[in-house]
C-alpha cells in the first residue's frame, strides 16, 4: 500500500506542470503589473535619445563660451539645458516635444552677424539645426515596439502624417488579391478552393490529384507541430520563438536561395533599414523579404504584433523605395500564445 507521501509516476508529473504553471503565473504577473510602466519607459528611452545630440551640443557652448555667462543669451540657454532633459519623463509622447517651450527658438546674442562673433554664430546655427532636427523627429512615427502599445497607437492613427493603415479602421483598401499574384494565389488556395487536410470530414470525397505531395505534407505537418508546440507553456519570447520557427522551416526551408534570420533588420542592414524583425525569411542573395514574423510570450503582453509588423514593414518599404516597384510582397504572421492574428486581437 503506499503512503500518502508517496509520490505516483502522474501525480509527480502533475506536481511538476503545477510548478511551471506556477512559475509562468509569476512571471505573467510580474509583466502585468509593469504592462502601464512599459509605454511610459519606452517613450522616456525615445525622448531621451532624440535630446541626447542637443543637449551635447548645449553643453560644449555652454562650456566653451564661459565668457559670456553675464548675457542674457547665455542664461536662457544654461536654462533650457538644464531642464530639457526633464521632459523624457514629463511628455506623453514624442509628438509633444514640438510644443514646449524649452524647444523654441532661443533668443540670440545681439550683433551677432559682426566677425568677432563668427566662432559663436557657427555654433549658434550647429545648435539650432540640432533643435529643428529634434522637433521633426518628435513628428516621425515612434519605434514598432513603441508604435504597437495601445496609447501610442491611438495617437498615431489620429495624426495623418504617423497613421499606418490597420485595414479596419480607414477607408476600405485595393483588394489584396490585386496587389500581387503571390497573395491571389494564397488568398485561393487559403480560402477559396483550399485542399482538405488528411483526417478532415471533406479529405475522403476530394478528388482532385494533389500535385506536390511533399509540399502538402509539410503543411500537414507545420500544423501539427504547432498543434503540439504552442499551447505549452513557455517561460521565455525566444523558447516560444524558436519552436515556432522550427514548424515555419517544414514548410519554408532554408536552401541556395533562402534563408531565415532573427533579430535582424529586414535586409540584414544591407541599407538604411534599423529595425529588428523577430525572425524574417528572405533571398539569401539580394536580401528581399519574403515574411515578417512577430511572436509573443502570451496574448496582450508587449503590445499588438499586428500593428508592431505594419510599422516594420512601413519602415522597410520607406527606408528602400525601389521595394514598391515589384509590391513588396511580404506576408505579415502575428502570434501571441497559442494565438494566430490578423487584424487588432481578433483571432485568425
Amino acid at each position: 500500500m503506499k503512503t500518502f507521501n508517496e509520490k505516483t509516476p502522474s501525480g509527480s508529473k502533475t506536481a511538476s506542470l503545477k510548478r511551471k504553471a506556477s512559475k509562468v503565473g509569476e512571471e505573467s504577473h510580474k509583466k502585468t503589473r509593469t504592462v502601464d510602466e512599459e509605454e511610459e519607459d519606452s517613450t522616456s528611452r525615445e525622448v531621451s535619445n532624440l535630446l541626447k545630440p542637443l543637449l551635447e551640443q548645449m553643453k560644449l557652448v555652454i562650456d566653451v563660451f564661459r565668457l559670456y555667462e553675464e548675457e542674457t543669451w547665455y542664461k536662457e540657454l544654461s536654462a533650457r539645458y538644464q531642464l530639457l532633459p526633464s521632459l523624457s519623463n514629463l511628455v506623453t509622447s514624442r509628438a509633444e516635444l514640438s510644443s514646449r517651450a524649452e524647444l523654441k527658438a532661443w533668443t540670440l546674442p545681439p550683433d551677432l552677424d559682426k566677425q568677432e562673433y563668427e566662432l559663436l554664430r557657427e555654433k549658434l546655427n550647429d545648435l539650432e539645426k540640432l533643435r529643428i532636427k529634434a522637433i521633426d523627429r518628435s513628428q516621425e512615427l515612434p519605434a514598432p515596439s513603441t508604435y504597437c502599445l495601445g496609447a501610442s497607437y491611438r495617437r498615431a492613427k489620429t495624426n495623418s502624417m504617423m497613421a499606418v493603415r490597420d485595414g479596419r479602421r480607414d477607408r476600405p483598401p485595393v483588394a489584396l488579391e490585386l496587389l500581387h499574384i503571390s497573395f491571389r494565389t494564397f488568398t485561393y488556395w487559403s480560402f477559396v478552393d483550399p485542399l482538405p487536410l488528411p483526417g478532415s470530414p471533406t479529405y475522403s470525397t476530394e478528388s482532385r490529384l494533389i500535385k506536390d505531395k511533399k509540399a502538402f505534407i509539410n503543411v500537414y505537418q507545420a500544423a501539427n507541430e504547432l498543434l503540439l508546440s504552442m499551447p505549452q507553456l513557455y517561460t521565455s519570447h525566444d523558447d516560444r520563438l524558436d519552436d515556432f520557427k522550427k514548424a515555419l522551416l517544414l514548410i519554408f526551408p532554408e536552401d541556395d536561395d533562402h534563408e531565415w534570420s532573427q533579430n535582424t533588420p529586414a535586409d540584414q542592414g544591407h541599407s538604411n533599414v534599423k529595425y529588428k524583425v523577430d525572425i524574417t525569411y528572405r533571398h539569401k542573395r539580394n536580401k528581399v523579404p519574403l515574411i515578417f514574423a512577430e511572436v509573443k510570450l502570451e496574448l496582450g503582453e508587449g503590445g499588438n504584433p499586428f500593428w508592431q509588423n505594419h510599422r516594420l514593414y512601413q519602415s522597410y518599404t520607406k527606408a528602400i523605395p525601389k521595394s514598391r516597384h515589384n509590391g513588396a510582397p511580404v506576408f505579415l504572421v502575428q502570434l501571441c500564445g497559442m494565438t494566430f492574428l490578423c487584424n487588432d486581437f481578433i483571432n485568425s
